[in-house]
């Protein structure tokens, strides 16, 4: 790929042998955030859900250094985009952690999830994913950030809440920092 052309958002690419063989072996020596990237290429992710789970780093340089190695290369991206978000919404259903009754009644306490607008819907996913981002250590959540990222509306941000919660809460700056976190969160959620 030209250095100067930059990756579609919806483009999607996927590991080659080489790619697979340097996940095992290490041999390329690749730093952390380009590792982390082909660690995420799986045949399925789009662009654009790459750059939110590598936290809004810069993904198309990545991409084209690790795609310039032979590591990945651009797949069709017409059913991919689909695919991942079909296996995200089967995943989502069967591993959400039930809410505490504290939870429960904060959530309760919210106004109702239509209420809340696209802008605000943004910011709460948003927030959400960079709290676990910077929190926690890099990819140890990566099935949480890619489930709320995937949530279309207050509602279904709501659901993940108990497991953001505890995400969160399984930190020290995070245990510390809850009760602010929850506040900030709660004005958009």
């Amino acid at each position: 790929m030209p250095e100067s052309a930059a990756p579609a958002p919806d483009a999607v690419y996927a590991k080659t042998a080489l790619g697979q063989q340097e996940i095992q072996q290490r041999s390329l020596r690749l730093p952390l955030l380009t590792r982390r990237v082909l660690l995420l290429v799986d045949g399925r992710r789009p662009v654009h859900e790459l750059a939110v789970l590598a936290g809004n780093a810069d993904t198309s340089a990545l991409l084209a250094e690790l795609e310039g190695l032979g590591c990945i290369e651009l797949m069709s991206a017409a059913a991919a985009p689909a695919a991942s978000s079909a296996a995200s919404a089967a995943t989502a259903a069967s591993s959400a952690p039930t809410a505490s009754p504290e939870t429960a009644a904060a959530l309760a306490g919210l106004p109702p999830p239509p209420s809340r607008s696209a802008e605000q819907v943004d910011m709460a996913r948003n927030f959400m994913i960079n709290t676990i981002n910077r929190m926690l250590e890099q990819n140890s959540r990566l099935t949480l950030v890619e489930k709320i990222f995937h949530s279309v509306d207050a509602a279904e941000l709501r659901e993940h809440y108990a497991a953001w919660e505890e995400a969160i809460g399984s930190s020290w700056m995070g245990r510390k920092r809850l009760d602010e976190l929850k506040r900030k969160l709660f004005e958009v959620l």
